[in-house]
């Protein structure tokens, strides 16, 4: 595999790779205007760019085996028809779903026994009996404004000033 650069082309990159020669320099020497050579490097750098991407998709291929497998693989037709296997998994879902159902219809052994006028009579006792008891200390700090150590920490005191 080759990339085809002209002779123009070949002579722009060898003067700017190897010779480290300026733009003006380069035009000069090949008696070409300075945005012909700018263009002609341009497009050698894209025609470079897309040779080295092909040689690298191809290694890629290779080593992922590619392209033994599109020589070796025959293409064969499928054993059932897609509508056809869409309804069998659509028969194995019905079936699956239906011994769910039965296995969730047997939930009386979890039932709650008792009737309402019981549960009422045994919640009405039990609102009675409830007490709440809190461990807060009911008692807060006030604030002393006349603490130095509180007044030299806060920021904010030397713009806000405390309102007579």
């Amino acid at each position: 595999m080759s990339c085809n650069l002209s002779v123009a082309q070949l002579s722009i990159l060898i003067c700017f790779g190897l010779q480290h020669k300026t733009v003006e320099e380069t035009a000069k020497e090949l008696t070409l205007e300075i945005s012909q050579v700018l263009g002609l490097f341009i497009r050698s750098i894209g025609k470079l760019t897309k040779h080295l991407r092909k040689i690298e998709e191809q290694t890629i291929e290779s080593n992922l085996g590619f392209n033994q497998l599109n020589k070796d693989q025959e293409l064969n037709p499928l054993k059932e028809s897609l509508r056809e296997e869409m309804n069998s998994m659509a028969k194995d879902t019905d079936t699956n779903l239906l011994s769910l159902k039965n296995n969730l219809a047997n939930l009386d052994q979890y039932a709650i026994k008792g009737t309402e006028d019981d549960w009422q009579k045994k919640l009405k006792g039990q609102q009675q009996g409830i007490q709440i008891n809190s461990n807060k200390n009911s008692t807060k700090r006030k604030f002393n404004s006349n603490n130095k150590n509180h007044n030299k920490n806060n920021k904010f005191n030397k713009k806000f000033k405390p309102r007579p």
